[in-house]
């Protein structure tokens, strides 16, 4: 009975490592985009605003597009902490 529970702690541990480095580069090469596409968005937002090109409503909807990146971010940030906090659980 131990070696199977062994064995399935084995599993467990190679299912999480596998979870967090897959996120980990899903975080490498997506999350840059997310913080990049957040600050092209806020920049361009203030820019078109100050230039009289967009008026507040349409500078408030860009913001908000920059705030869902940053927050699909957060998101992909958290769920990767949250896979290496298991991969250290079951050591």
């Amino acid at each position: 009975q131990l070696e199977g529970q062994r064995t399935v702690l084995e599993k467990e541990r190679a299912l999480a490592r596998q979870q967090a480095s897959s996120l980990k580069n899903e975080l490498d090469s997506y999350g840059q985009q997310l913080t990049d596409q957040a600050a092209l968005l806020r920049q361009l937002a203030q820019v078109q605003l100050d230039n009289g090109e967009i008026d507040f409503f349409r500078f408030v909807q860009s913001i908000q597009m920059a705030l869902a990146s940053e927050l699909d971010f957060l998101d992909l940030q958290y769920q990767y902490l949250e896979a290496v906090l298991r991969v250290e659980y079951l050591k």
